[in-house]
Order: structure tokens, then sequence, then C-alpha cells
């Protein structure tokens, strides 16, 4: 391995000549304690280079009990991308001294913790993969700036980031602690019979970026009926409300948080930050939100649960561009296909047909034009098995088996209905096994193009796949991008997409969160129902059925 003596020497050499000639750099160096790998250096300055910086947990100081977990590595190497990202705006912004580049980042941590490829651990290092733009002036080597900027810039990045020392030891610890009490919470709910806790004290709605709670909010308060409480991480105790499972309806007057408590719940699939307002918002895992997608493709999906059409085999629809009602129908039976036990609806994004039935209305139209079943309807004939949480204003929400009344951001009332569940009619979804043969990967000159657009939009080869509701972060779409690669070759028609969402999911989340395979920086772990939206929009999927017997 080169030493940082060698390397500053080197970059010495080559200031004002071609910059070509950084692609001479060796592929690690000693700097004196972190070791720094150079894993592609770019051709020219507009574009990026791929570096890797490490270092020993013993020389980290970081103590052993802030990673003997799973939840906890996962939380600490979050603490650290999120300092490492703030050091990299202190330290190494770029474009400094007439010369362009210089810049070093990784993408910016949003309010979720969750697995990211760019800090990953093993028992025995930290790593950071990052991005880095070496100095340019014109098309020569800057090199005083890239002295700089890896023999001095970095180890001020790495000794703010990577080196417990430079931390407070109670801001550590809480990070932690907010994690492992999310999780406790989280793995505890379906033994209290639970589908979501929400704590007092709760901040629900969020600044304009969706990056901090809003200023002046009124805190969530839990009415007294569905008030409970769990231990913390750190030994107190948390009250707050919890939602049983069931049906459970949130009311209230237009602008007074029933949209809000939606969109918290469906949050709270991931653990959040101190200080984001919804750090003890929690939601059981297989949680998925409910959309309506006009003009999305649908392929051979089995809608029968919540749609009846005599002019149309509702068990194997398909359609270029789907209407509100279709795309919400099939939008609820995609997320039972991947095996979803909660759905999670607002009035606002949702066809009004799939949250109830207006018997009146319903009575004056003629027969059989009325489509959609309510997905209460649905749930308590056929036995379902699975808790659904709606908002809307209609009386029918009082016949749910919860009804949470929102006032002012807060709950206010809650109340129990005595409704008995039919489940004696037990309906099963058609199985899917989806295809890829008509599925192009491949843009102009480039065999493979899978990249990530945005948080709700990606590219496969020229088609670009845009779903309705962005994933919390934008590198959990780069990395869903990154396995539409396989699963092109995994389907083939033998797989269910049960099976084949699942198995992404897991081999993603390895290779993520994998100290011995290099990600790139880019990358964050996603939900199999997110990967499934992708999957299910795009218009030239083909989609075999196994229906089972009834």
């Amino acid at each position: 391995m080169t030493s940082k003596e060698a390397l500053v020497k080197f970059l010495r050499s080559i200031d004002g000549k071609a910059y070509s000639r950084y692609r001479e750099l060796s592929p690690s160096y000693d700097m004196d304690g972190p070791t720094l790998y150079i894993d592609k250096i770019q051709n020219e300055p507009s574009s990026a280079s791929y570096m890797r910086v490490r270092i020993s947990f013993a020389m980290s100081g970081f103590p052993d009990d802030a990673h003997d977990t799973g939840t906890k590595e996962i939380a600490l190497r979050d603490l650290i991308a999120r300092r490492f990202w703030e050091s990299c705006r202190t330290f190494a912004k770029g474009n400094s001294g007439g010369n362009q580049g210089g810049a070093m980042s990784i993408p910016r941590p949003g309010q979720e913790i969750l697995g990211r490829s760019s800090v990953v651990a093993s028992g025995s290092f930290i790593e950071v993969r990052f991005k880095a733009s070496l100095p340019s002036a014109g098309r020569n080597v800057a090199g005083k700036a890239a002295e700089k900027m890896l023999a001095d810039d970095l180890i001020e990045i790495v000794k703010a980031s990577l080196f417990f020392s430079s931390y407070k030891r109670s801001k550590v610890y809480n990070h932690l602690n907010t994690a492992v009490t999310a999780q406790t919470i989280r793995s505890a709910l379906r033994e209290r019979g639970l589908t979501a806790f929400i704590a007092d004290g709760s901040i629900l709605p969020r600044r304009e970026d969706g990056l901090a709670p809003m200023i002046g909010a009124v805190p969530f308060t839990s009415p007294d009926c569905l008030r409970t409480s769990f231990a913390t991480a750190d030994g107190n105790t948390v009250e707050g409300m919890g939602i049983p499972e069931g049906i459970t309806a949130v009311i209230g007057a237009t602008g007074h948080g029933r949209s809000t408590l939606i969109d918290a719940i469906s949050s709270g699939v991931y653990d959040h930050i101190p200080g984001d307002g919804r750090e003890l918002v929690i939601t059981v895992e297989d949680a998925a939100v409910v959309t309506g997608d006009i003009g999305r493709s649908v392929k051979n999906a089995d809608v029968s649960l919540f749609m009846s059409d005599t002019l149309h085999d509702v068990r194997s629809i398909s359609s270029d561009n789907a209407d509100d009602a279709l795309s919400s129908a099939v939008s609820a039976s995609e997320a039972l296909e991947i095996g979803s036990g909660l759905l999670l609806m607002d009035d606002t994004s949702v066809n009004h047909g799939l949250l109830y039935c207006d018997d009146e209305i319903n009575s004056l139209l003629p027969e059989g034009d009325e489509k959609m079943i309510p997905v209460k309807r649905a749930v308590r004939q056929h036995g379902l098995g699975i808790s659904v949480i709606y908002a809307c204003r209609h009386s029918d929400a009082l016949d749910a088996d919860t009804a949470i009344m929102m006032s002012g951001h807060t709950a206010i009332r809650s109340v129990r209905s005595t409704v008995t569940n039919d489940n004696t009619k037990q309906l099963l979804l058609a199985e899917r096994m989806p295809i890829s043969k008509n599925m192009d990967m491949t843009k102009g000159r480039k065999d493979v193009n899978s990249i990530a657009l945005s948080s709700f939009k990606m590219e496969f080869g020229e088609t670009v796949i845009k779903i309705p509701r962005p994933v919390a972060d934008v590198c959990q779409m780069a990395a869903i991008a990154d396995a539409m690669i396989p699963a092109k070759d995994i389907m083939d028609g033998t797989v269910t997409m049960k099976e084949l969402t699942k198995r992404l999911e897991e081999v993603q989340r390895n290779k993520i969160n994998s100290a011995e395979v290099n990600a790139g920086p880019d990358m964050a772990v996603f939900r199999k129902y997110d990967i499934a939206a992708v999957i299910n929009r795009h218009p030239e999927i083909v989609v075999a059925q196994k229906r089972p017997l009834r």
C-alpha cells in the first residue's frame, strides 16, 4: 500500500500536466491511519471519481455497545453518514483558488434511518464510500488543490465524522436508542393487537420540504380510550395512541389532520432521526399505501375483491390507461398480493368507491352501474385477515371497528363499533408470474440502462416508469433501478410476484449493507412494495396467472 507522502509527492509532480495523469494514482493509500481507496478515476473534470475511506473500529473509538446489534449498527452508520455529509460541505465545497473541482460528497440523508451503501461496517472497520471531483485548471491537473483535497480536507472530514471523540456521547446514544425503541415497539405491535402507535407529543405536520416538523404545529395527543404505553430503550415509558387491528376510519373536518395522520402512519414503517417529530410514530412493517394512479398500465390483475363488472373478467383485467376506480382497486390488490397486512388509504388519493358505499345514491342508479366494492366490505365478507386504516368524511366511516376524530391535527376522541365481521366466505386472489421477454434494457449504445431519475421516477432502457407515491429517499430508487437488472433475468413466468419482490428486497438489502461488496455511495434499502410498484407499471411486462380454486 502506498504512503500518504507518496501521494503528496505524485500530486505535486503532475501539477499543471494533462488531466489524464490522475489515472496514474495508486488504488490505495495509507493516510497515517485511515486508508484511502480509489476505485474509479474520472476521465474529465465534469464527471466524478469514486473513492472509499476506511478506519478500524479500534481507531475510531466507538464503543462496542454502539454497534453490537443490527439495529444499532444501521443507526450508527446513519449517524456517521449525516456527519460525513455535513463535514464535506464544511471542508470540501470545491471550486476554490480559481480551480474547478475539489468537492467530495455522499447523498444527503433524509429523515429516515436507513441502511445506506454510503457507510458500511464490518466487525473490524467502518468505511465511507464517496464521490470526489478531482481539481482541474482548465484541462490540466491542479496538483496543489488535489493535495489539499486528499491530504488535508479528507482527513478533516474523517476526523469530524469517523471518530467517537468528535461526537457528544449523548448524541450518539440518543440516535441509537431512538432506533432501538422504534424497532422494539414495532416488533411488539402485533402481540398487542395493534397496527400503529403514535406517541403523545409527536409533531405530525411537516415543513414544505419534508425535512423537519412544521414550526408551531400542535403536538399530538391520544384519546383516552386508545391510550397505551411502551418501554423505551433508555428505561423510560412512552404513552400514546395505539390503533387496534381491524377497520379504522380517521374522520374530521377538512384541514384538521386526517391526511396528515395517514401520512405519518405510512412513514412509521421507517425509523426516524431524533427531532423529526415522528420518531415515535411506529407502524407494522407490512403496511402499504393504496393510491389511485390514472393512466397507469395494468396487466392481468385480479381485482375481484374490490370490483364487480358483468362486462369484464375482474379476475384478470388489463388496461394501458387505467381510470381512477380501476387503478385504486389494482393498487389494493397488488398490495395484498405482495403480502401486506395493513392497507392505508386517504380519500384525497384513492377512489371513494373503495372507501365507502353510499346506499342512498346507489339506490337511484341503474342496476350494475356501481362496480366498486369498499375495502371494508371485502375484508368482512371474505376473511382477508388484514387491517385497514383510511381517512374520509362519509358517515359510513362510523361503521368501522374504530373511528378516530381529528381536530387541530390531534385526535380528540375515538369510537369503537360493535360490528361483527363475517369471515366465512374466504376469497383468494390469483397468483401472478411476471415475464420480462418484452422489456428492453438497452438505450442507444448502452446495453444496460437502468437509472433513478427522482424519488418517484426511473428509466429502464428507454422506458420511463413513474410511481404515484415517492419512495422515502432517492437512494432507494437508485437501489430499485439496480435491482431491476437481475429482476429481468428472474422474471421468466415461473416466479410469483410475491416471491420475486421478496427475493429482490433481501438480495439488495444484503448488498447495500455489505462491507464486502462495493455498491457505491448512492443506494439505500427499499421495501418490496416499492419495487413491486415499479415492476407493475412497466408497460411491456407480460403476466401469467394462476387462479386458486373457489
